[in-house]
């Protein structure tokens, strides 16, 4: 069975100890990338709150100091909040 989406952790209060950034995610995505078959990746998708979900790649437009901005399906920005500062490349897209 082809996992459909790796989701990114919501945004919920009491579950930030099952998150990582963004960031982190896109690694993990390259990793799986290099071990897996194209028929076997998931799509890697966040929950914009109030508008949907989109995948990440393909959607991150860029990297602000406080927020992830994504592309929505209805091609508005929106702000994503970052719950760590940039403070390494490893934190831009790719």
């Amino acid at each position: 069975m082809k996992p459909y989406y790796l989701f990114q952790g919501d945004l919920a209060s009491g579950t930030a100890h099952f998150r990582v950034p963004v960031s982190r995610g896109l690694e993990l995505m390259a990793e799986l990338r290099r071990r897996l078959s194209g028929l076997a990746m998931p799509t890697y998708a966040v929950d914009l709150p109030g508008h949907g979900k989109v995948p990440v790649e393909g959607s991150l437009l860029r990297v602000e100091e406080d927020a992830y901005v994504f592309r929505g399906t209805d091609g508005a920005e929106y702000r994503y909040p970052r719950e760590v500062p940039v403070s390494s490349p490893t934190d831009l897209p790719r």
